[in-house]
């Protein structure tokens, strides 16, 4: 490898990160088959090309270790001449380091424009610092002659064999720690010029708490040598990571100004931190399940730390209301993220602070238990044998909740079927009224949030205008056992104008339907668009014409496809047929189930309200 070579790599280097640059400059591309009008090429193309860039770095590596394992070889060599090592010398000098250094600029250009979020730099710079401290610590503390640089390559290396280690295991992101501090060797001196120091009264840290420092300060004379050899032996013994000139405007404040001096950590160069790694896991664990976090709560938090350290240290906060910088808050926001246990998600459901209490709360959760219990159960006459051995090799408190049932009832049980239990919900993709704020695209989570996703999902609380106002409903029911009934979709508030005649119109739409619309040939479901004025008592006449014409067909559909049994004979329908019909709480629904008792009655289906606690 010569010259022109490393010019070369460089030259490629810069052609990747520009590429992966123009990634930013294509947002009216819609699609990887269209081009963008600046580069004239897609994104696939970018992306292609920008992951053979970043293959051939580590293969250049690869090659860089082979060389310096000769060098290595070379050095260990007895036998080797002066020449010899004179020019691998040259080598390393000349090619490997160069390449190297070409390689450092690509992959950090790389992961600025690969960065989830913003903030990751300054997250990482801060990483950097830490690090580089306990490895200044650790040199210090060592027998052996070592480097900072080499104390840090040592933990690389030990923390690459762990994940090695990992066989095959998904790739989690470390626990965070609070930062801990190497207490002070014993090789330090317990005195200085015949000056004595309390030990701190944390045992742990072996460091002062910034009103401590100042107490035992203020023992002294303003401006004596005794104040100022007590500061320098304070520092010497680790007592107070800081500088003499800190130490010295804190006594300032304390004896000048009467200032409060806030109990938090010792910082050191630059801007103090506005949150410690301990509050950041505090602040976690303070979360709710399920709730995802933006920028505004991260900020929310941060302004909540700074109170809190206000009170520890005896005083009242009074103007901590203060807007924290957009680079400020993005850089926490980073630290949240990469914290064990938080994920970033993109898509959240928006939920009322009526409607979050109202699901997780333990009344709700008692609540539909004793609902589940009392309505997926029918009483018959004879035990099912099959029903019962297939009980037995369910979960325990599956058979904890069927035994309890039977015990109360007196008499055997029967579970309804699961294509006979349906839930109807609508879904509302369209709002026009009020304004919506524009929101991060990326939000934060529990690890754990995400996992039971599938059952619950991740929420933000929205109590704006945003959730009111006149909406296009798309009504779907759904049986346990996955099928779906014909799907409704309500356009809703119409006017006299835009709607004259009537107050309800419906419109059958042939492959209005799950796989329809020509993508399966032989589907020909017909769906129901209906138009519906703003009367009164609209709503319920829409669901009432939903129960009698899609729910109660559909169940009666069901029963003739699974159990072959024919409701339209008009003969008595068997309890093993029952079915259970869940739907929302809107007061307009329920009053059109209050209507229509009779009709579920005949059919016998039971309806049960969802969130029952609400």
């Amino acid at each position: 490898m010569c010259g022109p070579a490393i010019a070369a790599l460089r030259a490629r280097a810069r052609r990747g990160y520009g590429h992966l640059q123009s990634m930013r400059t294509c947002e009216k591309m819609s699609s990887s088959t269209k081009t963008c009008k600046e580069t004239g090429i897609t994104k696939t193309d970018i992306k292609l090309d920008s992951t053979y860039n970043m293959y051939e770095n580590a293969s250049r590596i690869e090659d860089a270790i082979q060389v310096l394992d000769d060098a290595v070889r070379l050095m260990c060599d007895s036998d080797a001449s002066l020449n010899q090592r004179k020019q691998m010398a040259r080598n390393l000098r000349q090619f490997v380091s160069p390449m190297l250094s070409a390689v450092v600029l690509d992959i950090n250009n790389a992961a600025k424009s690969l960065a989830p979020i913003a903030g990751v730099p300054e997250s990482h710079r801060k990483r950097e610092v830490t690090q580089k401290r306990v490895a200044e610590v650790a040199v210090r503390n060592s027998i052996q002659t070592t480097t900072v640089e080499i104390k840090r390559i040592e933990a690389f290396v030990k923390n690459a064999n762990t994940k090695e280690d990992e066989e095959g295991t998904p790739r989690a992101k470390k626990q965070r720690n609070a930062k801990t501090v190497t207490p002070p060797s014993s090789k330090r001196k317990e005195k200085d010029d015949g000056i004595e120091l309390p030990l701190p009264i944390n045992r742990e840290t072996m460091q002062y708490t910034k009103p401590e420092a100042v107490e035992i300060l203020l023992q002294t004379k303003k401006g004596s040598p005794h104040r100022g050899a007590m500061m320098r032996n304070m520092i010497s013994l680790g007592y107070t990571p800081t500088s003499e000139k800190t130490l010295q405007r804190y006594m300032k404040m304390k004896e000048e100004m009467n200032d409060v001096i806030i109990d938090d950590a010792w910082s050191g160069k630059g801007r103090k931190r506005v949150m410690q790694d301990e509050d950041i896991i505090q602040a976690v664990k303070e979360w709710r399940f399920g709730e995802a976090h933006s920028n505004q709560s991260i900020e929310e938090a941060m302004i909540a730390c700074q109170k809190k350290l206000v009170e520890k240290s005896g005083a009242v906060p009074i103007a901590l209301n203060n807007k924290f910088g957009r680079s400020t808050i993005d850089n926490y926001t980073c630290e949240f993220a990469s914290l064990g246990g938080v994920s970033l998600i993109n898509k959240t459901t928006a939920k009322t602070m009526t409607r979050f209490i109202a699901k997780r709360s333990i009344r709700n959760s008692v609540a539909d238990l004793a609902l589940i219990g009392s309505t997926h159960f029918v009483s018959v006459d004879e035990e099912d044998l099959d029903i019962r051995n297939e009980i037995k090799d369910l979960s325990e408190d599956t058979q904890m909740l069927y035994n309890y049932v039977t015990e109360i009832r007196g008499c055997p049980q029967y579970p309804v079927k699961p294509w006979l239990i349906f839930s109807t919900d609508d879904t509302k993709p369209y709002i026009f009224e009020g304004t919506s704020l524009v929101s991060d695209k990326v939000k934060l989570v529990t690890s754990e949030s995400v996992t039971n996703s599938n059952t619950m999902s991740c929420f933000r609380l929205d109590d704006g205008s945003s959730m009111k106002g006149m909406r296009v409903d798309m009504t779907f029911s759904f049986s346990a056992a996955g099928t779906c009934l014909p799907v409704v979709v309500t356009v809703s508030g119409l006017s006299e104008q835009e709607l004259p005649g009537t107050d309800f119109l419906d419109l059958e739409v042939p492959g209005l339907c799950i796989g329809g619309g020509g993508v399966s040939v032989s589907n020909e479901q017909v769906g129901h668009v209906l138009f519906m004025r703003s009367t009164e008592k609209a709503k319920q006449k829409r669901f009432e014409w939903y129960q009698e014409n899609i729910l109660v067909p559909g169940i009666n559909d069901h029963r003739m496809t699974y159990d072959e049994f024919d409701a339209s004979l008009n003969t008595a329908i068997p309890a093993e047929e029952t079915a259970v019909s869940w739907c929302d709480g809107d007061v307009p629904q329920l009053n059109a189930i209050k209507s229509s008792l009779e009709l579920f009655a005949d059919n016998k289906i039971i309806t049960n309200k969802q969130c029952a606690a609400s």
